[in-house]
């Protein structure tokens, strides 16, 4: 007999899927600067949030008479965001059938996440970077080593590989475990498969917090329509620390009578200082 859940379990259902879809995919925000807020706004199509970005701090003292002297600059950087919602409908029979549900759930938080991340990867294209081009079969640790030099100076330095060059540092038996050479320097080292927005031959990022900023919100409803759904906010957790909130909603079609869910999140992403970061390509081209 099929497992039965009833439409008040949607919600929880679409929680699990999410958290073990999405959460861990989106840790290389935690690379940049980033205000992952639980917020609501209510945003037109082309409004901006304000993202806070340290840009220097106080002048350090040599034998201070006064412990009250300097301040930090704090500049405001407006990020353009939109809306990033998947919808679904429902049936009564994967209703009624918890691995259908399921497998339903997946494949439409897939799509979400994928619409989340390649707004995320507008920022990584050859216009803005200094490129660093080198051919999977080659890449290594010298290659990491190097790039480290070049943002030896940054707060944090961060790597994000896609997956044919993140595989070139994989343990090659039991006995080999830990960081290999050239890894241990980095503080994040990430995988992204997927560059879809990014550049041509793009495979890969390597930079600190100043390189980029990523910002997200949840959107408002009016209270009218907050009567006519059931949603909820849902965090995530995309690293030790660090969460990201998106919006879960489920409702019953007027019309069709028809169960639907769907996420939401408002996103949002730019580039700060592109003296400061590599782009990793396989080859040539913008």
């Amino acid at each position: 007999m099929a497992n039965t859940i009833s439409a008040s379990l949607i919600l929880d259902t679409l929680a699990k899927v999410t958290k073990t879809t999405i959460g861990h995919k989106f840790a290389p925000f935690t690379a940049f600067t980033n205000d992952l807020s639980d917020d609501q706004y209510v945003i037109n199509q082309g409004q901006s949030l304000q993202i806070p970005l340290v840009t220097a701090g106080a002048t350090a003292q040599t034998n201070a008479t006064s412990w009250e002297s300097g301040d930090s600059t704090i500049a405001n950087v407006p990020i353009t965001v939109a809306n990033k919602s998947v919808s679904f409908h429902i049936t009564p029979l994967q209703m009624n059938n918890s691995v259908k549900l399921a497998q339903l759930m997946e494949k439409n938080v897939q799509n979400f996440r994928n619409a989340v991340w390649d707004a995320a990867c507008g920022v990584f294209n050859g216009t803005h970077w200094t490129n660093f081009i080198e051919a999977q079969a080659t890449f290594s640790s010298t290659n990491l080593k190097t790039l480290w030099g070049g943002i030896a100076r940054s707060d944090q330095r961060n790597v994000i590989l896609d997956a044919t060059y993140y595989a070139n540092f994989l343990p090659t038996s039991l006995t080999d475990i830990g960081a290999k050479a050239g890894m241990a320097g980095f503080e994040g080292f990430y995988l992204n498969s997927r560059w879809d927005g990014a550049g041509t031959n793009v495979v890969g990022f390597a930079g600190g917090p100043q390189c980029a900023a990523f910002v997200s919100a949840l959107p408002m409803y009016d209270d009218e329509t907050k009567a006519d759904i059931n949603a909820t906010p849902l965090t995530l957790e995309i690293a030790p620390g660090k969460t990201m909130t998106v919006l879960m909603s489920t409702w019953l079609s007027r019309a069709s009578r028809t169960r639907w869910a769907s996420l939401d999140v408002l996103f949002g992403a730019a580039k700060l200082d592109n003296t400061k970061g590599y782009l990793i390509k396989s080859g040539g081209g913008a």
